[in-house]
């Protein structure tokens, strides 16, 4: 059982990593268990050499589950050697930066839905293109995962079916409910209902953003036979819809944009299959959503989705304005621009005089 905590694919490079320790211990007659931080000092140091230091921390990673797995307890974590050697290598061999993800916000999917010809009229576009519509918008409400809708050879993860997704009236209006199965954040539960919510139909423009009607019109318009127990999200082709494919087709309209694909600091942005997850949070930030809210919506159980966000050189006056404003006592209401979005901030009043 002490195994069943992680994926197969996971454990299947965690065990490549561990061989590569328990080599290393043996052909300098070192004893790899329980790790000490001299031998592990050295292995990092040595291993650096042949591989990249994100790499290095799978290995790390590796060897702490191979030790606990063993029966023996970790103690380095937070080891000062063994940090001092880990920022060395980093100096030494420089880390390059995680890929930034291109949030595929509520606004940008807009954008780009207004792209396939036929839109807003489900029954003018092709399949592929209401495929990209009702995955697209269940992705972004969802704030899910890439694994939990699209499907990749290299996940563990189960195919989502139709019979995954369902509709159900909540608060008048209704959403989609996506069940989840075996949540990374939950792991222990069976599934987990993720609600997909429609605008309010206050805001509707004329185009249509339902995310229930578009996945109705997904499987009730579809060319071919789509069955209620096999995948919910299939191609023209008949293939379950890959990761890939929806990349490619999110950068294929992209390009047709003038979407500016570099953060405020100049870093390339690309399009990932956690996109959507990240156009959920941008979409969230740039409402004004608290990070608390964020947080329950995407179910996380840290604070990881801070890593989906994108701050904006316009937030950083914004934010010095509101800290100058609480010190001085500003009493009256006051529109303060925050990204692209205005906040209505009312102050509260001081009784302390500054």
């Amino acid at each position: 059982m002490l195994g069943t905590h992680i994926s197969s694919s996971t454990q299947s490079s965690y065990d490549s990593a561990t061989r590569s320790y328990l080599r290393f211990c043996e052909a300098r007659q070192l004893t790899p268990f329980p790790a000490d931080p001299v031998t592990l000092s050295s292995y990092m140091a040595f291993q650096a050499l042949w591989i990249s230091l994100p790499s290095l921390k799978l290995y790390l990673s590796a060897i702490k589950s191979a030790s606990v797995d063993a029966g023996f307890a970790w103690t380095l974590d937070g080891n000062v050697m063994c940090a001092r050697t880990l920022r060395g290598l980093k100096k030494q061999f420089g880390c390059p930066d995680k890929a930034l993800k291109l949030p595929l916000s509520f606004s940008l999917l807009i954008r780009l839905f207004r792209l396939l010809p036929g839109w807003p009229r489900a029954r003018l576009l092709s399949h592929d293109d209401r495929l990209f519509v009702t995955a697209s918008l269940i992705g972004t409400t969802g704030f899910l995962r890439g694994g939990e809708f699209l499907c990749s050879q290299k996940s563990s993860r189960p195919v989502l079916k139709a019979t995954d997704i369902s509709t159900k009236l909540v608060a008048g209006r209704l959403a989609v409910v996506v069940a989840v199965a075996v949540p990374k954040a939950r792991w222990w539960i069976r599934s987990q209902d993720v609600f997909c919510f429609p605008p309010n139909s206050s805001f509707e423009t004329g185009e249509s953003l339902s995310v229930a009607s578009w996945w109705f019109w997904f499987r009730d318009l579809s060319p071919f036979y789509l069955p209620a127990d096999g995948p919910a999200f299939v191609c023209s082709d008949g293939s379950v819809l890959s990761r890939d494919w929806l990349v490619d087709r999110t950068k294929e309209l992209l390009s047709r944009t003038d979407v500016l694909l570099i953060d405020s600091t100049g870093r390339p942005l690309r399009v990932l299959a956690s996109s959507w997850r990240a156009g959920g949070v941008a979409s969230a930030k740039e409402a004004g959503v608290s990070d608390a809210t964020i947080k329950a919506m995407g179910r996380w159980s840290s604070n990881a989705w801070l890593h989906y966000s994108l701050p904006s050189r316009a937030e950083i006056p914004s934010a010095s304005d509101l800290m100058w404003a609480a010190a001085l006592g500003e009493e009256a209401s006051r529109q303060v621009r925050v990204g692209d979005v205005n906040l209505d901030l009312r102050l509260a009043e001081e009784d302390e005089e500054v």
